[in-house]
């Protein structure tokens, strides 16, 4: 990104640089508990005394990476929402010029910030290193409470990864009618307009490999958090309803089901079920 900025032959208006600049400080915050957390821990594992003098700064490094992962993720959004209004809804680029650019910025800002702390109060983070994986342990206050959030963290995830899946896709559909349109004009004006129309044709085949790449990187996003995040909660969730049926299963049961319905069967199910549990209650 920071090459692309630099370049001379930079297409990208102020806004962009701007929004990307923020990722790279993002990318930057994100490398520091890397160097500071699991290198050492990989390095004196075999320390115990190191984990106990250390497990303040690892709280405080920890974070710092989940600030930088809300950060990276928030900016990444509020970037693809940036070129899709350039390219698509372009009377609308108002929004990210002079005043109003840093108005969005600072309420980003404000959200990541929001977004950590709300983080930080529910969740404790931790590396380890026999797995050399960020362990989350949402239980600090209680586990409805860190059930509700995770519930909340992964649904924003994956709103905000299909969110900028779909836009990246719109974009993409965009530039390539806007490629073949131009192409046709350049068959068939004189050659005074021939050479700046193969410069637009090259400019946007290098705008549409940069958000192929983008939109690649977004669609493993989302299959990352449906298999790290909302798959194992729906298996654990299902595991759990099993066993609770398997453990207050009624007589009867199956036959209003198959007689009246389902809807009948978890309206009677869930009657006897608090039935049974004021019974044990007394």
């Amino acid at each position: 990104m920071a090459i692309v900025c630099c370049n001379r032959d930079n297409l990208y208006g102020h806004s962009f640089i701007v929004i990307v600049s923020q990722i790279i400080i993002c990318q930057f915050i994100n490398f520091t508990p890397q160097i500071t957390i699991v290198l050492p821990k990989i390095l004196l594992s075999k320390n115990s005394s190191y984990a106990y003098k250390t497990a303040w700064i690892n709280r405080i490094f920890a974070t710092i990476n989940v600030f930088s992962f809300y950060d990276i993720l928030c900016f990444s959004f509020l970037l693809t929402l940036n070129r899709f209004v350039a390219i698509i809804l372009p009377k609308y680029i108002v929004l990210f010029e002079s005043t109003k650019l840093y108005f969005v910025l600072f309420f980003t800002w404000l959200t990541v910030f929001a977004l950590t702390f709300v983080d930080f109060h529910y969740c404790t983070r931790s590396f380890q290193v026999s797995t050399l994986l960020w362990i989350r342990d949402c239980s600090k206050q209680s586990s409805d409470s860190g059930q509700v959030f995770l519930i909340f963290f992964y649904s924003c995830e994956l709103f905000l990864s299909l969110t900028i899946f779909v836009m990246y896709c719109a974009i993409i559909s965009t530039i390539r009618h806007r490629f073949t349109s131009i192409k046709n004009e350049a068959q068939t004006t004189d050659g005074r307009y021939g050479g700046h129309r193969m410069s637009m044709l090259e400019n946007i085949k290098r705008e549409r490999s940069m958000l192929i790449l983008a939109a690649m990187t977004s669609g493993s996003l989302i299959i990352s958090v449906i298999l790290v995040g909302i798959l194992p909660m729906l298996l654990m969730y299902r595991g759990s309803l099993k066993q609770a049926i398997e453990t207050y299963n009624m007589p009867g049961l199956h036959y209003v089901k198959k007689t009246y319905g389902t809807q009948h069967a978890k309206e009677a199910y869930g009657i006897q079920y608090v039935k049974k549990r004021k019974k044990q209650r007394i």
